[in-house]
């Protein structure tokens, strides 16, 4: 039975704690400092409290305002950016059901500076991105005094935030608790030259639904006190525990240099731990799904095994897993450096690997979220996608290549199939390119700063070779961690191994590949258009011989046991995308031939004069060019006795298919 608390009135009791001047950590510039003493009120399901916020100017600019995230405001009502664009991202609902509690809010009731300068008469809410003005999830502050560079300003904070009923990412569901995104959080501030800023500026979007979030990295120090019974998750380290007379309990969090601060809270989460080195690695399970927690933990290990041994160092002593409660599912599948959620259901078969999939991908995050701390707004696939690449590089590596996802029952299913597949088949492949922010994803396609580039990335490392998509992406990590990244950074470092390794697979550089893998919503199909096998029938017909007019006929060949052939080989480029294909053509008597062709044509021919005929031919025998649409057109079989046979088959079929789509739309 849950306990009736009144811990706002107790709040106002709590006595002002005081603030020390903040020791930034050598790791990252660390010039976000929090420090906050907040409270759950499991009836009113608010968390209230007060921060105080150190933050140091980084850039080289004087800056006269500050801006501050308020994502909790997406979920305030039906008219926000977010709630406006739920469509194409989450299941939509009917916002008549929703009663007063389930919408969700974060209110600032007072920032002051050190000196006391109350800030909340000179802020207002502003919308970058699309002029919402019922849109409240930017707060831009001008200030009475600059900040000049590497100055520090000190602000005290007094917010009360309203968690919503869970509808995305964030909220409770009867007394489950997820707290994401729940403060007011300082935006980045982007220097010239940064990301190729042409000036310094705040790089401080709105929260839309199909955009993640960029923060500069901070140290924070976290008091949560909440009922008793409750067992908290944090991205922080636990450092101390006082029980109060009320039922309540104080839990200090402290860590460094992490971009963000997220927590969960139930009664009925049971908890496993583990150690890896000197990380512990702490599960918090709904009781349904705890004879999962250790595929939870051990998919944990094989992630940080792999990232350490072939990425870089994981710097932090913590990794915390949330399992959510049933119908706190939209919680499912969230990111923080430390902390992240995962995914499952009761009775989750094991050769159904959804629970490791999720928790494998979520816990990459910490990497190339979390450490190369990309800005998941602009250039999602900086970190959606590069994860979704080791995902599968992990998965298939873990639980072998065939069935990495799915073998259950004689059904298996790798991760590299299952992000080819979500790229090819996906209706907008051809409508939208990546690079381009996450909510211009409009119609759908976000999905794809997913698959496409975990597939772009896997048809790299096939033409390229291993080693070298390994060392640019080491040198990625070492030079970027604990800093904010972007696109021209990545291949700058992939351009930088390409030719210091001398490859020459994809041309001088790596400039057109990742052209058309970012910047084109081309397609790549490689076909084989014609197999031919003639007869060499020699010399037929008049020929000039030592000045002689001389007639050759067929009974004047040599009349040999074995004929000669005159063989051909048509294939043809149907998409733009221009690779460079590997053609395996095998002879009727076992000899094969491999030839290479640039892509760039739209027809490329192959010739051979050979006594026995051409039996076979595919393109891409390797299977490098995972980016090819439609390898059904890949091979051909010189079959003539059954060509018309299965020509008038597969036209069958396309009518059938035809008038049975037709039915579907009468009924």
């Amino acid at each position: 039975m849950r306990t009736r608390l009144y811990l706002l009135a107790i709040l106002f009791l709590i006595p002002s704690f005081v603030f020390s001047n903040p020791v930034v950590s050598k790791k990252s510039p660390c010039n976000a400092v929090y420090l906050m003493a907040v409270t759950l009120d499991t009836k009113e399901k608010t968390i209230s409290g007060k921060m105080n916020l150190n933050w140091r100017n980084i850039s080289t600019d004087t800056i006269h305002e500050l801006q501050f995230h308020l994502y909790m405001n997406a979920f305030k009502n039906n008219r926000t950016t977010f709630m406006s664009e739920r469509g194409s991202r989450f299941v939509d609902f009917d916002f008549k059901d929703m009663k007063e509690i389930d919408w969700g809010w974060c209110e600032i009731k007072s920032m002051k500076t050190k000196k006391g300068i109350d800030l909340m008469s000179r802020a207002k809410f502003i919308s970058p991105d699309d002029g919402n003005v019922d849109d409240q999830t930017v707060l831009s502050v001008s200030l009475p005094d600059s900040i000049k560079p590497n100055e520090v300003i000190d602000l005290e904070i007094e917010f009360t935030t309203k968690l919503p009923k869970f509808f995305a990412r964030t909220g409770y569901v009867d007394d489950y608790y997820f707290a994401g995104q729940w403060f007011p959080k300082i935006a980045v501030y982007e220097s010239v030259g940064q990301r190729g800023s042409k000036k310094g500026h705040w790089n401080c979007h709105q929260f839309h639904a199909n955009s993640e979030f960029f923060a500069d990295f901070g140290s924070f120090d976290v008091k949560i006190t909440a009922p008793t019974q409750f067992k908290i998750g944090t991205s922080g380290v636990l450092v101390s525990e006082n029980k109060n007379a009320d039922g309540t309990t104080m839990h200090e969090y402290k860590i460094d240099d992490i971009l963000d601060f997220a927590w969960a809270a139930s009664p009925h989460f049971r908890i496993k731990e583990t150690q890896w080195k000197n990380v512990k690695i702490t599960a918090y399970v709904q009781p349904q799904h705890y004879n999962q927690v250790d595929r939870f933990l051990s998919s944990t290990v094989y992630a940080l095994t792999y990232f350490t041994d072939n990425l870089g160092e994981y710097p932090y002593s913590i990794v915390n897993i949330i399992d959510p409660a049933y119908k706190g599912d939209a919680s499912s599948g969230m990111e923080y450096t430390t902390l992240f959620t995962t995914m499952t259901t009761w009775g989750m078969p094991k050769g159904v690997r959804m629970p490791e999939y999720v928790t494998v991908h979520e816990f990459g995050h910490a990497y190339f979220m979390g450490l190369l701390a990309t800005n998941e707004f602009e250039e999602a696939f900086l970190d959606e996608g590069f994860n979704s690449y080791y995902e599968s590089r992990i998965m298939d590596q873990t639980y072998g290549s065939a069935g990495s996802m799915i073998d259950k029952l004689g059904i298996q299913m790798g991760d590299v199939d299952q992000q080819r597949a979500n790229y090819v088949y996906s209706d907008m492949a051809k409508f939208v390119n990546l690079n381009r922010f996450a909510w211009e994803f409009k119609y759908g396609g976000y999905g794809l700063t997913y698959s496409k580039t975990a597939t772009w990335l896997s048809t790299l490392e096939r033409l390229i070779g291993k080693s070298n998509v390994d060392e640019i992406f080491q040198k990625y990590y070492a030079r970027w961690r604990f800093k904010h990244p972007g696109l021209r950074d990545f291949i700058a470092i992939a351009n930088e191994v390409y030719k210091e390794n001398n490859c020459t697979k994809l041309g001088v550089d790596l400039n057109n590949f990742f052209d058309q893998m970012f910047n084109s919503n081309e397609t790549c199909d490689y076909a084989v258009r014609t197999i031919e096998n003639n007869d060499d029938d020699q010399n037929l017909g008049f020929f000039d011989v030592a000045k002689t007019k001389t007639f050759i006929g067929s009974k004047d060949k040599d009349k040999s046991d074995k004929k000669n052939y005159k063989s051909k080989v048509v294939l043809q480029r149907n998409g733009a995308i221009i690779l460079p294909v590997e053609v395996l053509v095998h002879f009727e008597n076992g000899d094969e031939v491999t030839e290479n062709w640039n892509g760039k044509e739209l027809f490329c021919e192959f010739n051979y004069k050979k006594s026995d005929k051409i039996e076979w031919v595919k393109i891409d025998p390797k299977n490098k060019l995972l980016v090819d649409t439609n390898i059904l057109n890949n091979s051909m079989t010189k079959e003539p006795e059954t060509k018309a046979l299965w020509k008038y088959f597969f036209r069958f079929l396309f009518w059938l298919q035809n008038l049975m789509q037709i039915f579907a739309t009468i009924a």
